[in-house]
């Protein structure tokens, strides 16, 4: 009867011992860097414009960008549910005015790169969730109230996970190409999600984004001529007398600033628990006691 009773509670011994026995420990990710790309278009501002707005025979262009960390990350408990996120926000403007009779065509290139680490117990199970988004306007402004065309692109995003490509990371290229003859905006708002699941211990990991800009007012004549046409993408430009499309909020078409850009946000939650081979362990012992001390009440 005694060895029954010792043995039921070596299984209510092995069995508390699963509860218990879950290591102490923190989810955490911090953003180990984040830094503009070599291909990304280095900041430059070509300004010949002249003073006066109609009398102009020259030409302005400027193209602008910056990398900035939002959120360097945090820790929690290493338990079901928990969770931890870090973000970054990359910024650019793309702009140029056109003076009587002059053509302007401009590119950029936006490619910059996020290294990141996620820690968590041996133990722990958790899904990391990447949201990238794009947000931002592609603004004309006519200044002669005269038909041209005009043409503003901005290339699809390509996204990779430790140099792999990966469509999840992507985003679609966008383009408006008309003739204008009044001012116009078209704002852009685009998202996608990128989830890996079951991931284990500590992973490091670095993504990196690029894709072309351009703005072009292609045929000017005297009476064309002067046109504005900017990509918005939570960066102001620095001309701020003559050239109004590229500002913000912008008197034509107001916009906020700190909402607009290629927004990257990393978060990671604890998906499950797994026991340690110890623990296991224990647990057989517990119920083959439970059984044992069964079968003996039995006979």
């Amino acid at each position: 009867m005694l060895r029954n009773t010792l043995l039921g509670m070596a299984g209510l011994v092995g069995i508390g011992a699963l509860a218990v026995a879950q290591p102490a420990g923190a989810l955490s990710i911090s953003i180990d860097s984040a830094a503009l790309g070599g291909s990304n278009s280095v900041n430059d501002k070509f300004d010949n414009l002249g003073s006066n707005l109609f009398g102009e025979t020259g030409e302005y262009s400027e193209h602008l960008s910056s990398l900035s960390t939002l959120n360097a990350g945090g820790s929690a408990g290493d338990t079901i549910g928990s969770s931890v996120a870090a973000a970054t926000r990359y910024a650019a403007i793309l702009a140029a005015d056109t003076g009587q009779n002059n053509n302007i065509n401009r590119t950029a290139t936006s490619n910059y790169s996020i290294t990141f680490t996620v820690t968590a117990a041996p133990t722990a199970m958790y899904e990391l969730t990447i949201d990238t988004s794009r947000i931002g306007a592609l603004t004309r402004i006519d200044d002669t109230n005269t038909s041209r065309q005009a043409i503003t692109t901005m290339g699809a995003v390509s996204g990779t996970v430790d140099a792999i490509v990966d469509a999840a990371l992507g985003l679609p290229g966008i383009s408006q190409n008309e003739s204008i003859n009044s001012n116009k905006n078209t704002p852009f708002s685009q998202t996608n999600q990128l989830v890996i699941s079951n991931l284990t211990g500590t992973q490091t990991i670095t993504l990196s984004f690029t894709w072309t800009s351009t703005v072009n007012l292609p045929t000017a004549t005297a009476a064309t001529g002067n046109d504005e046409i900017a990509i918005r993408l939570g960066l102001a430009g620095t001309q701020t007398t003559r050239v109004t499309a590229e500002d913000y909020p912008g008197s034509a078409f107001p916009r906020t600033q700190a909402n607009d850009g290629h927004f990257v946000n990393i978060s990671a939650e604890v998906t499950n628990i797994v026991p340690e081979p110890g623990t296991f362990a224990m647990l057989g012992l517990g119920l083959a006691g439970i059984a044992r001390a069964g079968r003996r009440r039995a006979n």
